[in-house]
């Protein structure tokens, strides 16, 4: 497995509306070493924590039910330096800007490989 050293600490905004997917990909941050990771299971719950918090890394499912996409949500985070991946089950190819994409299911290693290319942009 590859050396964890740069997500020691790193602060995490994870955004997915499926609990169990939530729950699997906070234990595999845990496991990489991200200290603080906040899980957002809405569009409205997302954009609050993005307020009211300053994250190193974001990690958001495109599709959020309800017809809404955290999409919106990219230019926000960007704006305040931080490193963001989409994630999707759906093959819908990369989207139209150069955001790292992580295909749904990931394992840790591929995780891991999405949140070192965010961090390095």
């Amino acid at each position: 497995m590859m050396s964890t050293k740069s997500l020691q600490g790193c602060r995490i905004l994870y955004v997915e509306d499926e609990p169990l997917i939530a729950m699997d990909a906070e234990a595999m941050l845990h496991e990489l070493g991200c200290e603080e990771i906040v899980i957002a299971m809405t569009f409205e719950d997302a954009r609050a924590a993005i307020q009211d918090n300053q994250f190193d890394l974001a990690i958001m499912d495109i599709n959020l039910g309800g017809g809404k996409t955290s999409l919106p949500l990219v230019a926000p985070l960007r704006r305040a330096g931080t490193g963001v991946v989409l994630a999707s089950g759906y093959n819908s190819g990369r989207p139209e800007d150069d955001t790292i994409r992580l295909e749904k299911p990931f394992d840790e290693e591929a995780l891991l490989r999405a949140l070192r290319s965010a961090l390095s942009e």
